[in-house]
C-alpha cells in the first residue's frame, strides 16, 4: 500500500510513467531520485522517503527525510492520505480491482423477506474458514481463523475475502485493519431498535469498528478513505451493501441484503 502511494505521488509529479503496482523497482527508484536528492539513501528506503518529502511539501511534520518508517512518518502518512483525497484519483483508479460481478438476488432487509429467504434468526449457519487470519477487535492477541455465517452467504463472503487478499496482500490488509474482526453471527436486535439485525441471520460482517464507529460519517470513518475503494468494489461486486457507502454511517458494516 505505501509503495502504491509513493508511486502515485511520483506519477502526479509527472516523473513516473508506469503501472501503479506496489512494486518499487528500477523505474520507481529512478523517478524517486528525480523527485528529490536522495543520494544518501539506498533504493529500499526510497518509497518511504518519497512519502516523507510529500508530507513536508504539504506542511505535514514527519521529522527527517531518512527513509525510515517511525511513528512520526506513520502519523504524517495518515494525514497525507486524507489530504490526497482531492488529488490522488490515480491511486483510487489504479487500485480498483477488476472483479466480475456475480448476480446475487439478496432479499430486502425487512423481517418477512429475510425469513422467506434465509429462514429463522440463527438458523442455517455454517463455518467459513477465512482466506487470511483475522484478530478479534476486543482482544487482538486472539487469532480468528473461522467465523460462523449463513450457509447462503458463505461462498459469496469467501470470494469477497479471497479477492481482498489477492488485491491487497497480507501486509496491506494488516495496515488497513481489514483483518480486525468485529462480528458476523450475533442473534440480536438492531442497536437502539426493535427489528432484528442482519447479524441475527449471520448475513453481515463488521470490521474495525473502533475506527469506523456507528454514527461516524465519511469525515471520520477510516473505511471512507480512498485506499478502501477497491475493497468496497469487491464487496459490491457480490451484491453486498455497505451502510457507509449507501447512507454514510456504520462504515464498519456490510451485509447481503437490499436496502
Amino acid at each position: 500500500m505505501k509503495e502504491k502511494v509513493a508511486q502515485t505521488i511520483l506519477k502526479n509529479a509527472g516523473l513516473y510513467k508506469h503501472a501503479i503496482d506496489g512494486k518499487f523497482g528500477g523505474n520507481s527508484c529512478e523517478a524517486a531520485r528525480k523527485f528529490y536528492d536522495f543520494s544518501e539513501l539506498s533504493d529500499d528506503k526510497l518509497y518511504v522517503a518519497v512519502i516523507q518529502v510529500a508530507c513536508i511539501r504539504k506542511n505535514i511534520t514527519v521529522g527527517e527525510i531518512d527513509g525510515l518508517w517511525g511513528q512520526k512518518t506513520q502519523a504524517g502518512y495518515e494525514k497525507l492520505l486524507v489530504d490526497l483525497k482531492m488529488t490522488d484519483e490515480a491511486v483510487k483508479v489504479s487500485q480498483i480491482v477488476q472483479v466480475t460481478s456475480k448476480y446475487n438476488d439478496w432479499p430486502k432487509q425487512d423481517y418477512n423477506s429475510m425469513v422467506a429467504f434465509y429462514g429463522g434468526v440463527g438458523e442455517n449457519q455454517t463455518q467459513l474458514t477465512l482466506p487470511y487470519p483475522m484478530v478479534l477487535e476486543w482482544d487482538t492477541s486472539a487469532i480468528v481463523k473461522q467465523i460462523t455465517c449463513h450457509t447462503k452467504v458463505k461462498d459469496s463472503l469467501e470470494r469477497i475475502l479471497k479477492n481482498t487478499l489477492t488485491h491487497y496482500g497480507h501486509d496491506a490488509i494488516k495496515e488497513l485493519h481489514l483483518d480486525v474482526y468485529a462480528g458476523c453471527l450475533n442473534v440480536r436486535k438492531m442497536r437502539g431498535g426493535t427489528s432484528w439485525s442482519n447479524h441475527a441471520w449471520g448475513t453481515a460482517l463488521d470490521l474495525d469498528s473502533n475506527r469506523n464507529q456507528l454514527k461516524w460519517g465519511k469525515d471520520k470513518a477510516f473505511f471512507a478513505r480512498g485506499e478502501y475503494l477497491p475493497f468496497w468494489k469487491i464487496v459490491e461486486a457480490e451484491g453486498w451493501v455497505s451502510l457507509g457507502r449507501a447512507r454514510n454511517y456504520d462504515w464498519m458494516h456490510f451485509a447481503a441484503v437490499k436496502l
